[in-house]
């Protein structure tokens, strides 16, 4: 099981009140798994850092490019976190459109989903945002 931290974004559009997952290319570990955009952190990266690097590698989105959906006219903020063995963060970005990623090598789709047909097979990451009420909270929260 992997234990270095890592953080993920969730990522909605408001207007259409969809939510946006990468689907793993087949060379990937755990492979067609449909996941948040984010991972592990690098050494001396802080979650919030983490969470933008891995966003820009896996889907050429930068937060920045979204400032004012969030109240305080943030380009993302902190919605969720789970400490154990593995600590995670969540992240909330908010968007007008369905915006289409740059998927990097481990990627091989993207789909915009509404909160009552999420895909059922996720990665553990994703699997635990939903578990933990963070997609209800996020559409709350804007």
């Amino acid at each position: 099981m992997n234990s270095s931290p890592g953080a993920w974004m969730l990522i909605f559009c408001k207007p259409k009140k969809t939510f946006l997952f990468g689907k793993r290319g087949k060379r990937m570990r755990k492979p067609n798994l449909w996941n948040l955009f984010g991972g592990h952190l690098n050494d001396g990266e802080t979650f919030e850092e983490g969470v933008v690097r891995e966003l820009d590698e896996e889907a050429g989105i930068t937060p920045e490019e979204h400032l004012g959906n969030l109240p305080g006219g943030l380009p993302f903020l902190q919605v969720g976190q789970v400490t154990g063995i593995r600590e995670m963060r969540y992240f909330l970005m908010v968007t007008e459109t369905e915006i289409s990623p740059e998927l990097d090598y481990e990627h091989k789709a993207y789909g915009w989903f509404h909160f009552d047909d999420l895909p059922d097979n996720v990665n553990r990451p994703t699997d635990i945002a939903i578990n933990i009420g963070l997609f209800l909270k996020a559409m709350n929260l804007v």
